[in-house]
């Protein structure tokens, strides 16, 4: 186990509250509503319904969603987006 200096501390919580507030302007209002309506067990189809908008744009907001947070699928994606407060839990 690695233990970390009161300064080394300081730093990490720093670099991960910029990561954080990185991640908030990177993900798009619209992207953040694909997240929560996900992350409430809704299908892209739902989903798109209830945007009013094509299952092909909500994949295309999902992709750009996967590559913003480095998420390997839709789950991770809104695991992460929990996690850093981009959406409300589930």
């Amino acid at each position: 186990m690695v233990r970390l200096n009161r300064q080394q501390r300081l730093l990490s919580s720093s670099l991960i509250g910029y990561y954080e507030m990185e991640l908030r302007s990177q993900v798009t209002i619209r992207e953040k509503e694909v997240l929560l309506l996900l992350s409430q067990g809704n299908t892209y189809l739902d989903t798109s319904k209830n945007m009013n908008v094509g299952v092909s744009t909500v994949r295309k907001h999902v992709q750009s969603i996967l590559q913003k947070l480095g998420a390997k699928n839709t789950t991770h994606a809104v695991a992460i987006s929990v996690k850093n407060g981009l959406i409300d839990p589930p």
